[in-house]
């Protein structure tokens, strides 16, 4: 019995004549989609690669990455939009809380003035965010759906 160690080559790749093409390195792309996921792609380098066929294999890792980017930001935004649109309608229950008040004749705080004056300018600024992630929704739905 020999005590020898060996090395088997086991070929993983064979070029465009069937010859065995040997690994010389990998190659790791990793994205990180939110704090608590990431995807993380590997592929070998051969021995006989040239800059293109390294850059064509990476053009393509990081598609596929751009991708996962993509549908993990609508997520995203669709959360936000959900969010939004529930302070959207605290803003105008407190808003209209604070005109049936002022209706009774009831004596407004500065504050409570400020947040009257303020209301539109606040409700502008959530509309035009709402919509503004609807639109980068649509953008993202369409480069999803691009071949």
């Amino acid at each position: 019995m020999s005590s020898e160690n060996t090395v088997r080559k086991f070929p993983i790749a064979t070029d465009e004549d069937g010859k065995p093409r040997t690994i010389s390195g990998t190659c790791d792309i990793t994205v990180n989609l939110s704090d608590r996921r990431g995807v993380k792609m590997t592929f070998y380098l051969y021995s006989d690669d040239t800059k293109e066929e390294v850059n064509k294999r990476m053009d393509e890792a990081q598609d596929v990455l751009d991708r996962q980017l993509i549908r993990i930001d609508l997520v995203n935004k669709e959360a936000q939009i959900a969010s939004h649109t529930e302070n959207l309608k605290a803003l105008k229950k407190g808003y209209e809380g604070l005109v049936s008040e002022q209706q009774k004749g009831r004596k407004m705080t500065s504050q409570q003035k400020l947040q009257m004056e303020n209301f539109g300018l606040q409700e502008l600024q959530i509309v035009d965010t709402i919509a503004s992630l609807r639109a980068a929704i649509d953008e993202g739905k369409r480069k999803l759906a691009a071949p």
